[in-house]
């Protein structure tokens, strides 16, 4: 029995002694939080870009309609869409939609700049046919429109 109550005194000594530490915890430089510290937001070092989700389209000219003396819209068929860049085309074949032209501008008063190649192709479709057919690539806008925003050469 001596050595049991020897073997639980000596065991008991071990664990008191080794749950014991000499060294105090170290303190981390930041000051503790509370709530009057705020922490300020980790800024990223460039900004995230946004891509645009493009298809390439070929389509036929259902109807035009005159907006203004540049401004239309183009009802068209989809005959083909394969993406252009993006995972997905935004679009599938056989649907109908209406576009407007995503034109570029001369300076920020809205004056469309007509001498610029990307515009001139543009505005060729302003005096479409029903029943031509063009390949271009399209892209749906933040309000939900379908723009066309560009007319590739045949």
């Amino acid at each position: 029995m001596k050595p049991v109550v020897s073997f639980l005194i000596t065991g008991a000594a071990i664990l008191i002694v080794g749950c014991c530490t000499t060294e105090s915890p170290k303190k981390a430089d930041a000051p503790p939080l509370d709530s009057i510290t705020t922490v300020a937001p980790v800024k990223p070092t460039q900004p995230t870009a946004i891509a645009q989700n493009v298809s390439r389209v070929k389509a036929v000219v259902e109807g035009v309609s005159l907006i203004d003396h540049t401004q239309f819209s183009v009802k068209i068929f989809i005959i083909t869409s394969e993406p252009f860049s993006g995972k997905y085309s935004l679009i599938e074949p056989e649907q109908r939609v209406t576009v407007y032209p995503e034109f570029r501008y001369a300076d920020a008063g809205g004056t469309i700049d007509k001498d610029e190649p990307r515009n001139k192709k543009l505005l060729t479709l302003r005096d479409a046919q029903v029943g031509q057919s063009f390949m271009g690539k399209i892209t749906i806008d933040n309000r939900g429109l379908w723009r066309l925003i560009e007319v590739e050469d045949q």
